[in-house]
């Protein structure tokens, strides 16, 4: 650390070349070899730094960022938790966001995205984007880099090679189709993979006038009579 510049206060700092070019910023905790080693001298306050490498070239604010190789490449970080062995490891700019699992979010180069939420090894993997929700072992997992928005992937490899954003996957497989449920969100289409799907207490009605009659309101749901196929209220 430049401790004879660092004009700051409550710094703690360990290892080598840590945190060595650091002139101000309260409140901040580097631990680890090279932990910041590369930061600008100004930007980062009130954080936590754990790692080897870790936060090597990224001004952290208000975030804690633990795992060896975490944040490795030049980044801008704030009010965000990261979590893991080279986690969001291309850097970027990071706002708003919980990663929590090795290589969750890595990318080889480029980087960043605001308000992703991920849990477990190698969700978003190559992704760069944001308001995404990857949660199980390699959710919305990519071989190559790509830009997805808003995408909710859940379960054991649930979008595995996500491509679209606003893409819906709930599964447990690699295989698109199939998962049990998946969609999108600006098409507001969904498709559900199911031997049996059973509706409890939905009205059957044989038309729209007659689903009015049952008090179904315009908007809602009910099984059409003959093939239970479930309809929406048009009018």
């Amino acid at each position: 650390m430049n401790v004879g510049g660092y004009t700051g206060s409550g710094a703690v700092v360990s290892g080598q070349q840590t945190a060595r070019n650091h002139t101000t910023g309260d409140n901040i905790i580097y631990i680890g070899r090279n932990a910041g080693a590369n930061a600008p001298a100004t930007g980062s306050q009130n954080c936590i730094v754990i790692g080897g490498a870790a936060a090597i070239a990224a001004a952290v604010d208000t975030s804690i960022i633990m795992g060896h190789g975490a944040v490795s490449l030049s980044a801008t970080v704030t009010n965000s938790i990261i979590l893991g062995r080279y986690a969001q490891y291309g850097g970027g700019t990071i706002s708003g966001s919980v990663l929590v699992g090795n290589d969750s979010m890595f990318r080889a180069t480029g980087g960043g995205g605001n308000n992703n939420t991920t849990l477990g090894y190698q969700t978003g993997y190559s992704i760069e984007g944001t308001g995404n929700t990857f949660v199980g072992y390699r959710a919305g997992y990519r071989s190559s880099n790509t830009n997805v928005n808003s995408a909710v992937c859940i379960g054991n490899l649930a979008g595995f090679g996500l491509v679209n954003s606003s893409d819906l996957y709930i599964g447990n497989s690699n295989a698109i189709s199939a998962h049990l449920i998946w969609g999108n969100f600006a098409s507001q289409t969904l498709k559900l993979r199911s031997n049996h799907l059973e509706f409890v207490d939905l009205p059957q009605a044989a038309n729209d006038a007659a689903a009015a009659s049952a008090g179904v309101a315009v908007g809602e749901y009910y099984l059409a009579t003959g093939d239970n196929k479930l309809t929406r209220r048009a009018a």
